[in-house]
């Protein structure tokens, strides 16, 4: 700090010159020149200097200006005080609802203003007068000594806030306090104009300073009110979507309460009709299994009773053939042993009306069921099928739609897992869809007959599987993509596994006759077509199926009948000719059947039935025996080579071998013999013998 006592009187001369300049008695304020040079000298020791605008305005006498200035400072800040006060005793009468009181009330809001005014009120400022000035206006002494103090705290509080702090008052003593001591500032030199601008200009950056951050607060506000604008955004969308939602979970609870009932409902409904559903499918069973034993019991009676008496015809020629008889009296001993044979066998009811030729008797064999005892056969057992379909019916009669017809079943079903898909799968629906429409299933398999025999009644179902409604409505169902779970793909073909091969296994043990051709093939196609249903290879259920059908097709060719009688003994019976020729023809129909099921069943197994059991242990040796026909060989010979596949034809086999003899065996008689033979003949043997490499 400077304590130069030589500024400390320049200072106090500058002081004198501004008393003077006012026209003030020196000598009357001599005392207070004193006092005031003794505190400005302090206030240098101190730090504090009197800035140069303060020192001129005191050497020019203008602090009239300046209180006036005060003065209307003073009055401004009163009214921006009251304005301020005003406004916050509002503020704080809406806060406690008094704001429109009566007048009482009102009265109190008034007391509370001037409270308020008086504890909020600032120092006042004392007014400052010229005594020269109060003198000529004729004020008295004691006046003047009040304005004189007045101004003196005028021109003190003045310097304070020019110079940063408060100089101390004429006439306190030393270790009294200052009633107008404020801060002080410390300069770091001389109080000069460059110092000034330099405050100036550190207030300039200070200001440019508080601009800044009030911009930044600005931006900070503005970016806040942003983020609560997105935040008030983001709540409002939260709400929509969680109203959306409720919607949702309140419009899936409505569907999926409707589904549950309608799903207790429909198993109720099933796990009532499925007994009698299963009850009718074994009758209807029963139906075709007795019907089958019937047609098989007769056809065997009248095929052994045909070949019996046969035989005792053919035996009884040759006795008399080799005695001498009369060709005459030995025809009518072989038909009286004929009719005797019969009536032993067969024993018909009406003897008059029955037929005793061979011919009519074996008929049934080559044309189908036509005998009268067959046909009431037929009848009966198609009276219990027409039943068990009256029956079915009638099982779904109480029921409505929606709970009888697979259709309606299985859409609604789909239409859960498509609109509700988790809800479906946790209900474990994939487990339990074939249990669901099995009944459905057996339902009608009671009108189907895959051996495609005519009924009477055309409710009856002839075709296959794919015909079926249930097929047609289960193959659409939908499948739930990114699910591994999800095997309702593979419905149809669980429901044919599990029921349809089943039942067609039942129907090929018991109701299948091999040596048809039109059930063979009504067989073959329904059997391929199920084929495609299960896998590769195939699953223990098929392959059961397909052993059964193996199985009887071995056991039909052992007990197929092929009779190997003498040419010479049949060119004098015409029926048991006939009869040796039909069921030769019946063998190869057979054996066509047969290699149908070539792309099927098992090769080698199929080859060494047609091979071994047919063509050499019974269709050879009847070939051989009617080598001495060359006519009748030829023509059996080519219909059985032609129905060969080529490839079976090649290679060393005891039946491929004796077919070739056979063929080669008629060349070379038609060679020795070459009157008597067309030349059709001659071509069609050479095209046999073609079919033989080597």
């Amino acid at each position: 700090t400077r304590s130069d006592r030589g500024r400390a009187s320049q200072l106090s001369f500058d002081v004198d010159e501004a008393w003077t300049d006012r026209g003030v008695d020196v000598d009357r304020r001599a005392g207070v020149r004193e006092v005031e040079v003794a505190e400005a000298c302090k206030r240098e020791e101190e730090g504090a200097t009197y800035t140069a605008e303060a020192i001129e305005e005191l050497k020019r006498g203008t602090f009239g200006d300046r209180r006036e200035r005060a003065r209307n400072e003073t009055e401004a800040k009163k009214r921006t005080q009251h304005a301020r006060d005003t406004r916050w005793v509002e503020e704080q009468e809406v806060e406690e609802g008094v704001l429109h009181q009566p007048r009482g009330a009102q009265r109190d809001r008034s007391e509370r203003m001037e409270r308020v005014e008086e504890e909020n009120l600032p120092e006042r400022v004392p007014l400052v007068r010229d005594d020269a000035r109060e003198a000529e206006d004729g004020g008295s002494v004691e006046e003047d000594d009040m304005d004189w103090e007045a101004e003196d705290d005028f021109i003190h509080a003045q310097l304070a806030k020019a110079m940063g702090g408060f100089p101390r008052k004429p006439g306190v003593p030393e270790g009294v306090a200052n009633p107008h001591v404020g801060p002080t500032r410390t300069p770091d030199g001389p109080t000069t104009m460059q110092d000034v601008q330099a405050e100036a200009k550190n207030a300039k950056n200070d200001l440019r300073k508080r601009i800044e951050a009030a911009k930044e607060s600005k931006t900070n506000a503005l970016q806040q009110l942003e983020r609560s604008h997105s935040s008030m955004q983001a709540a409002s969308s939260n709400a929509a979507s969680c109203k959306e939602r409720l919607e949702r979970l309140s419009t899936k609870y409505t569907y999926l309460q409707s589904l549950k009932r309608y799903v207790q409902a429909l198993c109720s409904c099933l796990g009532s009709k499925a007994p009698r559903i299963e009850e009718v499918l074994e009758e209807a069973k029963a139906a075709h299994r007795n019907r089958r034993d019937a047609e098989k019991d007769v056809q065997f009676t009248m095929q052994s009773a045909a070949i019996a008496a046969g035989e005792a015809a053919v035996s009884c020629m040759m006795q008399s053939l080799a005695t001498g008889s009369s060709m005459e009296s030995t025809a009518d001993t072989c038909a009286s042993v004929r009719r005797e044979k019969l009536l032993s066998l067969v024993n018909p009811t009406d003897q008059d009306s029955f037929s005793w030729t061979l011919k009519s008797v074996y008929a049934d064999l080559h044309d189908g069921p036509k005998g009268k005892e067959l046909k009431e056969v037929n009848l009966r057992w198609e009276n219990r099928l027409i039943d068990c379909h009256e029956a079915r019916s009638t099982i779904f009669a109480d029921a409505d739609a929606v709970f009888s017809d697979v259709e309606a079943v299985s859409s609604r079903i789909a239409d859960w897992k498509v609109q509700q898909e988790d809800s479906y799968f946790d209900a474990y629906m994939p487990l339990s869809l074939g249990k669901l429409f099995s009944p459905f299933v057996m339902l009608e398999l009671i009108d189907w007959h895959p051996l495609g025999r005519t009924r009477q009644s055309p409710s009856f179902c002839s075709g296959t599987a794919n015909e079926m409604a249930w097929v047609k409505s289960l193959s659409t169902f939908p499948i739930a993509r990114g699910r591994a779970d999800d095997t309702d793909g593979a419905i149809v073909q669980q429901l044919v596994l599990q029921v349809v091969v089943p039942f067609l296994h039942f129907l090929v043990e018991h109701c299948w006759d091999p040596s048809d051709l039109a059930e063979n093939d009504a067989l073959l196609l329904t059997v391929q077509e199920l084929l495609v249903f299960d896998e590769d290879p195939p699953s223990e259920t098929m392959h059961e199926l397909l052993h059964a059908i193996f199985r009887r097709l071995y056991h039909t060719g052992e007990n197929i009948s092929v009779v190997c009688w003498p040419p010479m003994v049949l060119a004098h019976l015409a029926e048991e000719a006939e009869l040796a020729s039909t069921l030769y023809h019946n063998a190869v129909h057979f054996l066509q059947a047969v290699l149908k099921w070539r792309e099927v069943l098992e090769h080698g197994a199929l080859f060494a039935l047609v091979m071994d059991n047919l063509i050499l242990n019974k269709m050879v040796p009847h070939l051989r025996v009617s080598f001495a026909s060359p006519h009748d060989c030829l023509k059996r010979l080519s219909s059985l080579v032609n129905i060969l596949p080529e490839n079976w034809l090649v290679g060393q086999h005891p039946a491929t071998d004796s077919l070739r003899e056979i063929c080669e065996s008629l060349q070379a008689r038609m060679n020795m013999e070459q009157d008597g033979y067309e030349e059709d003949a001659s071509a069609c043997l050479q095209q046999l013998l073609s079919k033989f490499p080597g």
